[in-house]
């Protein structure tokens, strides 16, 4: 399996767009290393295993196993943009997630407030 392939495993379920911007890299960039249309650049792999926390063996070599995360990609990035918010923004959305759990024929979920 390549890194192209293996950065593609890590990444399932998020956008080119939504992965560039928490790599803050530019789309283009990203979509050509995604697709295997230029070598994997140190900084990018740098930033990407610190970004996704994935073993850099794993991501280079694929030595091991991939990683297991607690996390979704999608998870990862709603808790991403979720640290990047001011503190009254980030009360605005711990309220309203708790709202819409408590939605009829939705599962309960903590209130996180």
């Amino acid at each position: 399996m390549s890194i192209p392939t293996r950065i593609k495993q890590v990444i399932e379920g998020l956008s080119v767009a939504k992965v560039a911007q928490m790599l803050d890299e530019k789309e283009s960039r990203v979509r050509s290393v995604v697709y295997g249309k230029q070598r994997v650049p140190e900084d990018f792999l740098i930033k990407f295993v610190q970004v996704f926390q994935v073993d850099a063996n794993w991501l280079l070599l694929g030595v091991g196993e991939p990683p297991k995360p607690e996390l979704t990609s999608v998870e990862a990035a709603l808790l991403d943009n979720f640290r990047h918010c001011p503190t009254d923004e980030q009360d605005a959305i711990i309220k309203t997630s708790a709202l819409l759990a408590q939605r009829p024929g939705k599962k309960n979920l903590k209130n996180a407030g």
